[in-house]
């Protein structure tokens, strides 16, 4: 991850969510789900 400017940040796909919602201070859903 890193971190552009205050409202962007570069992640790849591949990040597991428990680490983005960590080091971005949010709550992320991670239920299972079809796109």
């Amino acid at each position: 991850m890193k971190k552009i400017d205050d409202r962007t940040w570069r992640i790849k796909g591949s990040a597991y969510l428990d680490d983005v919602s960590k080091e971005l201070g949010v709550s992320l859903p991670d239920e299972d789900f079809d796109t």
